[in-house]
């Protein structure tokens, strides 16, 4: 009987991770700005971690940002927030998330 080899080929490289350049806080929301690494992208996935106290986190993905810039609004006051963010391709891979960006919604008193 005659062993037949399963196709050999490459894996699809993901995008280059983007550079997280600012996140402004204004009132109760954060604009978060970052740049593009790679042409390949399509849109981007915002990934926010809430920490609601010390050992109570929850983290939701933001899907199918076309632009550079996203604004988080309806922060609250005295909760951490942590964001990253990812390329994804046109085949829907994404790439590696950037560094933590935190953000902290202080109240002036």
């Amino acid at each position: 009987m005659k062993q037949i080899n399963p196709a050999q080929g490459n894996s699809l490289t993901p995008p280059t991770t983007p550079t997280f350049l600012d996140a402004l806080v204004q009132n109760n929301s954060a604009v978060l700005t970052w740049k593009n690494n790679d042409k390949r992208t399509k849109s981007y996935t915002l990934i926010k971690v809430t920490q609601e106290g010390w050992m109570s986190t929850t983290s939701v993905n933001i899907t199918d940002i076309k632009e550079t810039t996203y604004t988080a609004k309806n922060l609250k006051s005295d909760t951490k927030y942590t964001f990253q963010v990812m390329s994804v391709d046109s085949n829907k891979i994404n790439s590696e998330p950037t560094l933590p960006v935190d953000v902290l919604i202080t109240v002036k008193k």
